[in-house]
């Protein structure tokens, strides 16, 4: 839990794949596998 509204951990991530996910209840998700570096 943050300490404050300014206390944020940001990460950026390249898209590696993107597939469809059924088993979401809303049609417009989808499963992402990132590749978060390092």
């Amino acid at each position: 839990m943050s300490d404050g509204p300014f206390d944020v951990t940001i990460r950026v991530a390249e898209v590696q794949q993107a597939e469809p996910f059924p088993e979401a209840n809303k049609p417009e998700l989808v499963k992402l596998h990132l590749d978060l570096g390092g």
